[in-house]
């Protein structure tokens, strides 16, 4: 516009200044909430372990308001694992507790608290995710509950069931069964068939929800007194002798995330197996002869078949590999680590990793296993083992879970004969492995290394192996 300034419109003027205005302010408050939130420290819940997506607060142990130091306990968690403390990473108050006790379904990283430099000031935390309701939480079972009652409401409107109207399309003989029996009329009966078609479940729901003119017309037909009455069939019972008491038992986290990871793994992981019973006879004597010799000597059968795996693995490094999904290829690994399957008294199964499997002897192997139960999860290996021997369990085959490549699934001893008709000892031992990364007859080739280090009863260190 070639007019002069002073021939602009006043609205424009107008529009500017108040522009500017609102631009202003919205700096002041980012400024004002960056000084504001300078000493709040959100506490988030952490990740334990590779696979932990998310765990369950048992319980805070620091009070709202208390003040922490580093190294002190703030809240306990129950993982897929285990449960396990949590600390204080550094000196402060808690000010805030966002997701209280008994809470399960918790993300990791998300804000589950708040921490402040000093008691005097308040906690200013403005993220949505902090407020959002977790999984079993009492807030979450709010919105449902009302949105379903009010959905309720909306139907009993226009009819008891489910709102749809009744239909005029031919009866299955179960529904005709029904009507007649009950001198019911199909056209007041909803429809919950997209088609249209009245279902034998239209039916039973429509009796148990009528009222007091449709509890009158839901009674069966009145016999004549000549007709005997039907006979009651052998075993049969009334409806109050089958009710019985039962109370439901939440499912633990722990075994809700090892079901989700097994069967997230069935679908994207081709599992394959190779099964062999293998003679015990030389090792269990091998080992008999080291407690005689020695009575303190505690080496367990357990010990060398983790001995012997570790030491197959080094002979066949093919299996001690894993798998990258998103690069699709196959990682070499540098050492032999191997993850032992371990049960707590609480339930819950750890996973420990027994790092340099291979450069250990059965004994330090032993000696290890007995610490592995408070060692730190978050090692990973490329194999693991599953002994369920001292359950009395024959043979089983255990579902592999990344970042496994090789599971050893180990079964109880049992007695056999030889060839030369004597008495020893055997087991089933079976390995379930990638089909991606290992072949067929990679795993056979472990399988047989693995049985001839049985049969030599390799039991000390070997720097052959190293």
């Amino acid at each position: 516009d070639a007019r002069p300034a002073s021939f602009l419109p006043c609205g424009m003027f107008a529009a500017r200044a108040r522009f500017g205005y609102h631009a202003l302010a919205g700096v002041r408050r980012l400024l004002h909430t960056a000084v504001r939130n300078a000493d709040t420290h959100p506490v988030k819940m952490p990740a334990l372990s590779p696979t932990m997506t998310e765990g369950k607060i048992v319980k805070w142990v620091a009070a709202e308001g208390s003040q922490v130091s580093v190294g002190d306990v703030l809240f306990e968690i129950e993982t897929d694992k285990a449960t396990m403390a949590v600390e204080a990473t550094e000196d402060g108050y808690l000010a805030k507790i966002l997701v209280g006790g008994e809470t399960s379904g918790v993300a990791v990283g998300k804000v589950v608290g708040l921490m402040v430099d000093d008691n005097e000031e308040t906690p200013e935390y403005s993220e949505e995710e902090s407020k959002a309701p977790t999984k079993n939480s009492p807030d979450s079972k709010k919105e449902p509950q009302e949105s379903q009652s009010k959905g309720k409401e909306a139907r009993s409107a226009s009819d008891p069931v489910s709102g749809r109207k009744g239909t005029q399309k031919p009866l299955t003989p179960a529904v005709r069964f029904l009507v007649d029996k009950y001198d019911l009329d199909p056209a007041q009966i909803p429809s919950s068939d997209h088609h249209g078609y009245i279902l034998k479940g239209d039916v039973l729901k429509y009796l148990e929800s009528g009222s007091g003119e449709n509890r009158k017309k839901a009674q069966p037909t009145k016999k004549k007194s000549g007709d005997p009455a039907p006979p009651k069939a052998k075993g049969a019972q009334t409806q109050q002798e089958r009710t019985v008491s039962y109370e439901d038992k939440p499912l633990e986290d722990s075994r809700r995330s090892r079901a989700l990871r097994s069967a997230q793994s069935k679908r994207t992981i081709p599992h394959a197996h190779v099964q062999k019973d293998i003679n015990l006879g030389a090792v269990s004597a091998a080992l008999s002869q080291r407690r005689a010799a020695d009575p303190t000597c505690e080496t367990t059968l357990n010990d060398a078949i983790v001995r012997c795996a570790a030491l197959a693995l080094h002979a066949v490094p093919a299996l001690n590999v894993t798998y990258s999904d998103n690069e699709e290829v196959v990682v070499p690994a540098a050492q032999v680590d191997i993850a032992l399957t371990l049960a707590t008294s609480s339930g819950a199964v750890l996973t420990p990793v027994l790092l340099g499997a291979s450069r250990l002897s059965a004994d330090q192997i032993g000696a290890r296993i007995k610490e592995l139960g408070n060692s730190d999860q978050s090692h990973t290996g490329t194999f693991a083992i599953s002994n369920l021997s001292a359950l009395g369990v024959s043979s089983f085959t255990a579902v592999l879970t990344p970042p496994f490549t090789g599971l050893l699934s180990v079964g109880a001893p049992r007695l056999v004969l030889t060839s030369q008709k004597t008495p020893s000892q055997a087991a089933s031992f079976t390995l379930t492995y990638d089909a991606r990364a290992v072949g067929a007859d990679q795993a056979a080739e472990w399988m047989e290394v693995f049985e001839g280090l049985l049969n030599a009863a390799v039991l000390g260190a070997n720097r052959e192996f190293e």
